[in-house]
């Protein structure tokens, strides 16, 4: 009985350290995926006050502007954990930057903005096709809550 346990937690041992390693790579590979400019093709805001449901904001390729007034965010995922995110009008007039860093653990990115102001973001995050999908609870409506469902995608410019 006793060598059947030590075989069972040899193997134990190997799938273990296997998985770290998968995990690892995975994340890296993840984060390496990221890397260059984005652009959004679809927004989905679910809007909650006091548990209830206020509004849904819905924007994707054939709506953006008309609904958004401003062309797709172009967002840039730099090698070295930075980012900014420029937002133009449809005049092709930048009227929003914000910028700070990132990082990818598991699935799940963290957006840490430092400008123009302070927000933290925490999203599940994966790519597939060069299209990276976005979604998770933020703070939309400013109300002291992250209880606003986010779910965006973005398209891989370069």
């Amino acid at each position: 009985m006793k060598a059947v346990q030590k075989f069972n937690f040899k193997n134990l041992i190997v799938v273990s350290v296997s998985l770290i390693a998968f995990t690892s790579h995975v994340r890296q590979d993840l984060a390496e995926q990221l890397v260059g400019e984005w652009r959004n093709v679809y927004l989905n805001i679910v809007v909650n006050k006091k548990g209830k449901t206020v509004d849904v904001l819905t924007a994707d390729s054939t709506n953006w502007e008309a609904t958004l007034k401003i062309h797709p965010i172009r967002t840039h995922f730099e090698k070295n954990g930075t980012y900014y995110s420029e937002y133009f009008n449809l005049k092709d007039s930048l009227v929003r930057r914000t910028e700070g860093i990132w990082f990818i653990k598991g699935s799940k990115i963290t957006i840490s903005q430092l400008k123009p102001n302070k927000a933290l973001y925490k999203y599940e995050l994966s790519i597939k096709h060069n299209h990276a999908t976005f979604s998770g609870y933020i703070d939309f409506n400013e109300d002291g809550k992250e209880d606003d469902y986010y779910f965006g995608i973005q398209k891989k410019y370069n």
